[in-house]
Order: structure tokens, then sequence, then C-alpha cells
């Protein structure tokens, strides 16, 4: 296999425009009247990308770890606060509840993952640090927004079970069960479908990066591989943390329900 680093000029990128062009002529050609998005797509993208190169060229370059962390806490941070903004009612409490959740899901398995699978040293490999972490909080922050938003309609469409069982006596926990299974189930689906697809419809983005790059098919298989399951139990362990210490915001002290500060 040929393992020449293809590298891209200036110009080439600029030729690449002619591709946007394309479907910029497309969309006025079928009057979807989305041009406007397009250029301002094309612009953004183009001036936010060489700006996070600049950024990650100066952060590799620094291989300091507490730099490094910081900017892994950083993420977690704007993920926390994108994933709460998605849901129908956010209260501190859900920035909270996803904050704790991304936060201990990255550092634990990012830790396990460069402590006992790469066994390397943080400051000498932040490029795969970084990007890694990214791949971590960004999945995790969708699949926890997901669980969030099916958590609250599992519980206002099934109000009335819900308190019929804590009149009986069962604990929130005990009477959010089954309904926990299914906002569980909501969030992880998507994560397993994307597993049973890996390699036969769908080429990851890792993958396909690395023997871009020119890596042997073998080598970046194993990133993948070793990528794909620390998704997987990154997504889960978001999505149970913040499921149930959101869950706990639904009742009072007493074990009333409560929905968007009012008792039912």
């Amino acid at each position: 296999m040929n393992t020449t680093y293809l590298t891209i000029s200036a110009q080439q990128v600029l030729l690449s425009s002619l591709m946007v062009v394309l479907a910029i002529l497309l969309s006025w050609l079928n009057h979807a009247r989305l041009e406007r998005q397009y250029v301002i797509g094309a612009l953004r993208s183009f001036f936010q990308l060489w700006l996070v190169g600049y950024l990650l060229f100066w952060l590799f370059q620094s291989r300091n770890p507490l730099l490094l962390l910081g900017v892994v806490e950083i993420m977690i941070l704007v993920a926390a606060v994108t994933a709460a903004q998605r849901q129908k009612q956010t209260t501190f409490k859900t920035y909270l509840a996803l904050w704790l959740a991304l936060h201990f899901s990255a550092l634990f398995l990012g830790g396990f993952l460069f402590i006992a699978i790469f066994r390397v040293d943080l400051a000498e490999y932040p490029h795969l640090f970084i990007p890694l972490m990214g791949m971590v909080i960004g999945n995790s922050a969708n699949g926890a927004s997901l669980a969030l938003h099916r958590l609250r309609g599992e519980i206002e469409s099934h109000r009335g079970e819900i308190e019929t069982a804590l009149a009986l006596g069962a604990t929130p926990q005990k009477a959010l069960e089954p309904y926990l299974a299914q906002t569980m189930q909501n969030a992880l689906i998507p994560m397993i479908n994307s597993m049973m697809l890996m390699g036969v419809v769908q080429l990851p983005g890792i993958m396909t990066g690395q023997m871009l790059s020119g890596v042997i098919p073998q080598e970046a298989v194993r990133y993948q591989i070793i990528v794909l399951y620390l998704l997987a139990g990154a997504v889960a362990l978001t999505c149970h943390l913040s499921v149930r210490i959101e869950a706990r915001r639904y009742f009072t002290s007493r074990w009333g329900l409560v929905i968007e500060g009012k008792n039912l």
C-alpha cells in the first residue's frame, strides 16, 4: 500500500469551493432559496476550521497536560449547555446533571483509554487526546440529550401511573423504573445501530481519516474498534448518570411529582 501522505495546497482548497457553487446553483434552479445559507455556511466553516487548526497546532506544541485538561473542561461545559438547551424545559439541575455526567464519563473512560489501553503519557500524545475526547463528549451529549427529552415525555405521558405508584408506597425510583428503561432504550438505540452498520454500510471518520493520511487499513481498523467501544461505553454511562440525576428534580422531598415547578 502507498503510505505517501497527500499534501493539500491552498489552491486545491479554493478549487474545492466549486462544489459549493454547484450546490448553490442547484438550490437556485430548484427555487429552494438556500443560496444565502450555503454562502454563510461555507464562509463560517472555512474560518472556523482554520481558526481551530491554528489553535490545535498551538495546543499540540505546548504539550501541557493541564492546558489539555482545561480545553476538555471547556468542551464539556459547552456540550452540557448545548444539550440542556435542546430540552423542552430546562432548570439549573438539568445543566448540572449533564455537566456531571459528561465530566465523569469523559474523564473516567478517557483515563481508562490512555492509562490501561494505550499506556502512554498524555503530554506526548495530545493529537490523540483532544480529538478522542471531542468524539466522546459530542456523542455522549447527543445521547444524553435524547435521554432527558424522552425522560420528560415518559413522565408527562404516564404521570397518572407514577402518582398511583407513589400513593401505594413506591419510592420515586421504583415508580419510574419502567419508564427509565424506555428512556435508556431510546437513547442507546442510535449507538447500537451505528455499531451494527459499522464496516458494512458505514466507513467511520477516524478510520477514513487515518487511511487518507497513509495508515494501512489493518492499523486503522484497530483504532476504530477501540474508539467505537469507547463511544459505546461513554454514551451509555453518560445517559445513565444524566437520567438518574435529572429524575430527582421531578420529585419533592416528600415524593410528590413535580413538572415545571408545579405539583400535579
